[in-house]
């Protein structure tokens, strides 16, 4: 991974935006083997072929307040309604899955996030695009990620 450097002309009283990675707690040789499987290779085959044409934000995360998935559909909502020439270009995909002491408090949340995709893509999308593509299951794929991966919180 290498450092890049981004034209951000939407970003007022900046022209540059540095961006680089900090991996931070995780165990990037279990992350790494992970992202070298087949199963990955070939997901990402497909994910490439259906988004070729836009920008991805993916994030992949247990049903669980502390993740901050809310904020993350609330706050690329307003990305996109503060900034309509990023609209058709950008997608998120949020995969939530069970989290391991599933409560009362997941079913909140489940219905909470459920609505903000729902009103977002309602106001705002397309017959051809949708901001955010929500998945609520199990996935293998999950389900066979790191725990480091699993183990984001809100304010990491």
């Amino acid at each position: 991974m290498e450092t890049r450097l981004l034209r951000a002309p939407w970003l007022r009283g900046a022209g540059e935006l540095l961006v680089d990675v900090f991996p931070l707690g995780i165990d990037v040789e279990n992350f790494r083997a992970f992202a070298q499987s087949q199963g990955s290779q070939e997901a990402l085959q497909e994910f490439r072929q259906e988004y070729s044409r836009r920008k991805l934000l993916i994030g992949i995360d247990p049903l669980d307040y502390a993740k901050g998935i809310p904020h993350r559909v609330r706050g690329f909502g307003e990305f996109l309604k503060r900034f309509p020439e990023f609209r058709s270009c950008a997608t998120l995909i949020q995969v939530a899955f069970p989290a391991s002491d599933e409560t009362n408090s997941c079913t909140d949340i489940q219905s909470e996030i459920e609505s903000l995709c729902g009103a977002l893509n309602g106001d705002i999308g397309e017959l051809n695009w949708a901001p955010v593509r929500y998945i609520h299951r199990t996935l293998s794929a999950a389900r066979n990620l790191p725990d480091s991966i699993k183990q984001r919180r809100l304010r990491s």
